[in-house]
């Protein structure tokens, strides 16, 4: 698929507000659908890889990575940051599992560790790109309207992605704090696109299972802070001590 000239004006902006090009290029081998790395130290452009499973969808999966890239290099340089794991977080992890996990006598220490290490990783990832993602998503919405479609039929594929830890299995093997975690973020992408949308559906499965007022809350102090891309880290922050996650992770020095 072709990109359009909407997706090539965004890959210009990228250019121009970070001095260096976007190399786009697909990757097979890919999990997830699209990821931008962004240009360190003698790099002469940012790589942004997808996932060919895109498909029709490419054009919006490419601008929201760029976005990310957008949101660091507009803050100024004092803000940038990457968000990195902590000692703190790591041990709390482990012994939430260690705890949560203790009477499955089918799982060995090692296993457990692989597990807090899979669980923690994930609830950081989510901490960090959910958030940020819906500001990238705010972006997108009213800059560049022409990717609406591309842009919901992606949303909806990742609203019901996000649904699988509500199901009991997931709830009996996580530990309540990554689980309830979880799914607050889940819930507040799902109550910010039921708004965006004028459609109750996406709440319906945070109200079934009584999850939706936590994502509301996130939602609510989502709105309350200031959307340029100086505040991403206090939006971060603000969410994280919402979950119980301060000390989780760590803001890394910017680019």
């Amino acid at each position: 698929m072709e990109l359009t000239s909407t997706t090539n004006e965004v890959l210009q902006l990228v250019e121009k507000t970070t001095g260096l090009p976007v190399i786009v290029q697909a990757d097979t081998s890919m999990r997830i659908l699209a990821a931008i790395k962004i240009a360190q130290g003698s790099a002469p452009a940012h790589l942004l890889t997808y996932n060919p499973k895109v498909a029709a969808n490419l054009n919006y999966a490419v601008c929201f990575q760029c976005g990310f890239a957008l949101r660091i290099f507009q803050a100024p340089e004092a803000d940038r940051y990457a968000v990195g794991s902590s000692y703190q977080g790591k041990k709390e992890a482990e012994r939430l599992v260690n705890e949560h996990l203790r009477n499955d006598k089918g799982l060995n220490r090692d296993a457990r560790l692989h597990i807090a290490t899979q669980m923690y990783d994930g609830i950081i990832r989510q901490l960090r790109s959910m958030p940020i993602g819906l500001r990238v998503d705010e972006w997108l919405r009213t800059t560049y309207p022409d990717l609406a479609e591309e842009q919901k039929a992606l949303t909806v594929q990742q609203l019901q992605a996000n649904t699988s830890s509500l199901r009991p299995d997931v709830r009996r093997f996580t530990p309540d704090k990554v689980r309830n975690a979880s799914v607050a973020m889940s819930a507040a992408t799902a109550a910010y696109w039921s708004r965006t949308w004028s459609d109750p559906l996406p709440l319906v499965p945070y109200k079934s299972t009584g999850d939706l007022d936590r994502g509301l809350a996130l939602l609510k102090r989502w709105d309350d802070l200031p959307g340029d891309p100086a505040a991403d880290k206090q939006l971060i922050d603000a969410w994280g001590v919402d979950l119980g996650l301060a000390g989780w992770y760590e803001f890394l020095p910017g680019i």
